[in-house]
């Protein structure tokens, strides 16, 4: 079972509407009626029982949907109305009914016919954002199942009780938590179920945009989209911008895949890009300890989604010697979202969310294998030198955590780096005795959690 840790308020079922609302729908109920009338002159809706019964196949038919956007409804002040979509969705907004098949199958099944309404229209911001009625809520259609582009609207709709809710928002929040049946883990994680396999796993955020199209996201990346599009989300605790990845690898249906960032420097600048942020590292040299070290030969690595790695490339042999820590998901909120005055681009984020040459510094620690793989009491000095030997190459940690990860499907960024070296020196020491398929074995049917357990109890002995 897996633990429910979201922040939100109380689910309000019935939360009344206001008198301006009233009001309003008082002025265009009758281009409501106008629109039923011409929905049952197309025999999509009729009254059985003093139901609404309606005709869900045709009512969603493509050629009709393009139909309802040039029915005339009538003057409105000098001007003439349409059914445009948005004007559809809200005249139909309090509009109960039960498909023909619910209302056969009742009938055959000699059970009450139940109507439900035709469009999720919440009541409230808070109706619209309460997790449980994002799973839960009984309807037909959310808008976006009738009009595509619902999804990227820029104009919000309205809540019964006048709150405006933002299209883009509210399908973001519909397709985690109830397409994808997002929920947090034991590790507070947020996992979805992938619906191409039913397998639970994060989700990167150039899956979830995808959803949206490229029109929704432009020029924009993960904390740009978010900030602007998910505000209520995020101050309400469903969701936190290190939920999503941005800069991962992913498979050709963007879910994520064991491939870790690795970054040279190039001459033309002196910084490079790491899950968002930029980190000066220099031009032809990199300062460490007060010496000048060729860029030449190292690269930069992302080793987990916290810490990324200084490795030196000696006679062929690549080994981390230092490592420094990534901004946090709050650092980069305060060096992004402070003292600004309007919508920044992706490229004005990564300027802001900024490393700089005396920042790096105060960053960088020296990194040492022994210190994170102590000898085993029951190991000799022969072997263990040798395991050292083999492990300090990164190139090795490198192919075992992607066999592993290509395997099992568990993404390297899931994983902290002192679990991937546990990983790589579990790889060695069964290699030793060729039993290096028991960890294969062992990770398919246990997952990244399985995975974890066994790492914390053989690090816990050593």
């Amino acid at each position: 079972m897996h633990k429910e840790e979201f922040t939100n308020t109380e689910s309000i079922q019935s939360q009344p509407e206001s008198p301006v609302y009233q009001e309003k729908n008082l002025s265009l109920e009758k281009y409501k009626q106008k629109l039923l009338r011409y929905f049952e002159q197309k025999k999509i809706l009729y009254k059985r029982n003093d139901l609404y019964v309606m005709d869900m196949d045709k009512f969603l038919d493509p050629g009709f949907i393009k139909k309802i956007k040039h029915i005339h409804l009538g003057m409105d002040n000098g001007r003439r109305m349409r059914a445009n979509p948005w004007k559809a969705i809200q005249l139909l907004a309090d509009l109960n009914v039960i498909s023909e098949n619910d209302f056969r199958k009742a009938q055959s099944d000699g059970i009450e016919k139940k109507t439900k309404p035709l469009f999720n229209i919440p009541a409230s911001l808070d109706d619209a954002y309460e997790i449980k009625n994002i799973r839960n809520k009984e309807y037909y259609l959310n808008p976006w199942d009738v009009y595509a582009d619902a999804r990227v609207w820029q104009k919000n709709l309205e809540a019964k009780n006048g709150e405006a809710i933002n299209p883009r928002e509210w399908y973001f929040a519909t397709t985690i938590f109830k397409d994808l049946q997002g929920q947090r883990d034991e590790n507070g994680d947020l996992i979805i179920v992938n619906p191409d396999n039913g397998e639970r796993q994060k989700i990167s955020f150039e899956r979830l945009i995808k959803r949206f199209g490229k029109k929704a996201l432009g020029d924009e990346g993960r904390n740009i989209f978010l900030k602007k599009n998910c505000d209520n989300l995020i101050k309400r605790g469903l969701i936190k911008y290190s939920d999503f990845f941005s800069h991962s690898s992913t498979t050709r249906k963007g879910f994520m895949t064991p491939v870790r960032p690795e970054k040279t420097v190039s001459e033309k600048r002196s910084d490079i890009m790491l899950d968002s942020s930029r980190y000066y590292i220099g031009r032809k040299n990199f300062l460490i300890d007060g010496q000048k070290v060729p860029t030449e030969n190292l690269k930069i690595v992302m080793l987990d989604k916290s810490k990324a790695g200084i490795i030196f490339n000696h006679q062929g042999i690549e080994k981390i010697v230092y490592t420094f820590n990534l901004l946090s998901e709050e650092e980069k909120d305060e060096k992004i979202f402070s003292n600004i005055t309007e919508p920044l681009q992706q490229e004005e984020a990564t300027t802001r969310a900024y490393v700089n040459k005396n920042k790096i510094n105060e960053r960088i620690l020296p990194w040492s294998l022994t210190k994170e793989i102590p000898k085993r009491e029951d190991e000799s000095e022969e072997k263990y030198l040798a395991k050292i030997k083999k492990v300090a190459d990164y190139n090795y940690v490198k192919k075992i955590t992607a066999e592993l990860g290509e395997v099992t499907g568990i993404a390297i960024h899931e994983l902290s780096w002192r679990e991937q070296l546990w990983m790589a020196t579990t790889a060695f020491d069964l290699g030793i005795k060729n039993n290096f398929d028991q960890l294969i074995i062992f990770a398919k049917r246990y997952g990244k959690n399985g995975l974890k357990t066994w790492g914390l109890y053989s690090t816990a002995n050593t």
